[in-house]
């Protein structure tokens, strides 16, 4: 299976289309995007495949331990082992899994903004887990919406709709330490005392990020850092070096990331 695709970023379409099936605050969104993924939050990375965490455990689980002994650094009863948060160590141990096991492997991931495991294919809105990962590499819209249709599905809207995160971390992320739910919880006071992203600069440091430009976090605030990235890209354009991302800089960066 290929695993990088165009990467399309989040809209505002998406965004709002996310919201209004779950009918919840926008905030709740984007704290559940920053608390699923890790750095620099977005649902993929600069190769363009989807942000991806493997599970040994799972695999295990699927498997019945059936290569505990012989691959026990990827199929194991013992929890907590993730490995390093890349793309490069992530796909390293899903590609070995997947030649054990293919079905069984991709089942065992978590993918995309909401880290939908894969063997919830079906609650996510799929009949079967291949089509659920073509999504996943398509578009952070298709990352979100079939976040959507799981938290849905498995009837954890309400507990997010009205911010009981002990509940709703108990149920997403199987945590009741306290730690998930301090996470979340943390994350949305920040969007709505801070504000939300700007959709238009977080797609931005996408773009930059595909073209090999350091705007550092996938914030959707334009700072120094982001300043920075967007002057280098407009000088190397002959552009207008502002570091603001005017319409004509966002065209030319949209259009060259996503050729």
């Amino acid at each position: 299976m290929n695993f990088t695709g165009k990467g399309a970023p989040l809209t505002a379409a998406g965004l709002e289309s996310a919201r209004s099936d779950m009918q919840v605050d926008v905030e709740c969104i984007w704290a559940l995007i920053h608390t699923e993924t890790v750095f620099p939050h977005a649902g993929f990375w600069q190769n363009r495949s989807p942000q991806m965490l493997y599970e040994q455990r799972v695999f295990h689980e699927i498997t019945r331990g059936l290569y505990d002994q012989t691959a026990s650094d990827i199929s194991s009863t013992t929890p907590g082992y993730y490995g390093d948060n890349t793309a490069a160590d992530q796909y390293r141990r899903l590609n070995r899994a997947i030649f054990l096991d293919e079905d069984a492997a991709l089942k065992s991931a978590s993918w995309g903004l909401g880290q939908v495991l894969g063997r919830n294919f079906d609650a996510a809105g799929y009949g079967t887990v291949d089509a659920m990962l073509s999504d996943m590499v398509a578009s952070e819209d298709s990352q979100l919406l079939a976040t959507a249709r799981f938290i849905i599905s498995s009837e954890m809207d309400g507990s997010l709709a009205c911010l009981d995160w002990t509940s709703f971390a108990a149920a997403y992320n199987g945590d009741t330490t306290g730690r998930y739910a301090g996470l979340i919880s943390g994350a949305y006071a920040k969007y709505k005392n801070g504000g939300v992203p700007d959709i238009d600069v977080r797609a931005a440091q996408i773009y930059l990020m595909y073209l090999g430009i350091d705007a550092e976090e996938i914030d959707g605030i334009l700072l120094d850092h982001t300043a920075s990235a967007l002057r280098t890209f407009q000088s190397t354009r002959g552009l207008p070096v502002t570091g603001q991302l005017d319409p004509n800089t966002f065209s030319r960066l949209e259009a060259e990331a996503m050729a």
